[in-house]
């Protein structure tokens, strides 16, 4: 893969805004990656196995699932990106993670300083409804499968509260 240079997002970030990866015509692209030193992560991670057909299979430490759709939650506390919702839709409606699961580490993504004051909760909950325009016109093109966005708002917020009951 062809890796640009990163940009600092934030003073606790750096983002690699697209990197372009090649295969077979199909498996080409583009993707964006965000890494993030705001705080340490609250599971230990699981180790993905990536590489073939290209390489050897080799393992990557990548987040669990409830931890990465906590941090969804937090990003949609935070922004109002389609995709953002369409990501925590596909791991709930996957069965990736559940309310269970996720609830605990909550608490921890969102620690003062690490989120606006204010109620979390309301705010997902606006950013969740700012999207009903744009998600169906952009999540499609970027993710055939996804779901639509009326599907992905019930599936997410069925379990929001249940989530933010943690705070």
């Amino acid at each position: 893969p062809r890796v640009p240079k990163p940009e600092p997002d934030t003073p606790r970030s750096l983002d690699f805004s697209s990197i372009r990866y090649g295969g077979l015509a199909a498996n080409a692209g583009h993707v964006a990656v965000e890494v993030s030193y705001r705080e340490a992560v609250v599971l230990d991670p699981y180790r993905a196995m990536i590489g073939p057909p290209y390489y050897q299979p080799f393992p990557v430490p990548v987040l669990q699932p409830a931890e990465f759709a906590a941090e969804k939650l937090r990003t949609l506390a935070q922004r109002r990106r389609p995709t953002d919702l369409a990501d925590l839709a596909y791991i709930l409606g996957g069965d990736l993670a559940t309310a269970q699961t996720i609830a605990p580490i909550v608490p921890h993504k969102f620690e003062k300083g690490l989120v606006k004051a204010g109620n979390p909760f309301n705010r997902i909950k606006e950013a969740i409804e700012d999207l009903a325009g744009d998600y169906d016109e952009t999540v499609p093109a970027l993710a055939p499968g996804a779901m639509a966005y009326s599907e992905a708002r019930e599936l997410v917020m069925a379990v929001l509260g249940d989530c933010l009951d943690q705070l």
